[in-house]
């Protein structure tokens, strides 16, 4: 068999890594006991139970909604860099604390290093270093 007729599999990191194992609310057993989901508080995921506050609404009314933001975050890490006086190529931003994790795993962690996560955590720590290659 030719290689361009070889199946498809994916890297054996991908096949290794652990499933994540987020919090989230479980809508069968809400039924089960007969609860609403609105009555349960889920701090596992890490939201406000009393959504934004006023501040925030307001100045998300001056955002443009109907174009993709800068995906540099230009004005933002200025702003951060000015305030903490640090370079602006030492400001990273992300659309969240998984994909700032996922950016460092990628740019730090090589096949074969060592990880050592100490639990209970996050499960995407030990998800990116093992689909990095690395020994968690």
């Amino acid at each position: 068999m030719t290689d361009h007729h070889r199946p498809i599999s994916p890297r054996p990191e991908v096949l290794r890594a652990p499933s994540a194992q987020h919090g989230a609310l479980d809508f069968n057993e809400l039924d089960h006991l007969g609860l609403e989901p609105d009555a349960i508080l889920d701090f596992s995921v890490n939201s406000n139970p009393f959504g934004p506050s006023p501040m925030v609404r307001d100045v998300l009314q001056t955002v443009p909604l109907d174009r993709y933001p800068d995906r540099e975050s230009l004005a933002l890490r200025r702003t951060l860099a000015e305030r903490f006086n640090v370079q602006l190529d030492q400001i990273v931003v992300g659309n969240g604390t998984a994909e700032l994790l996922w950016l460092i795993a990628l740019a730090f962690i090589r096949p074969g290093d060592h990880v050592l996560i100490i639990g209970p955590t996050f499960d995407e720590y030990a998800r990116a270093a093992a689909l990095m290659g690395a020994q968690v």
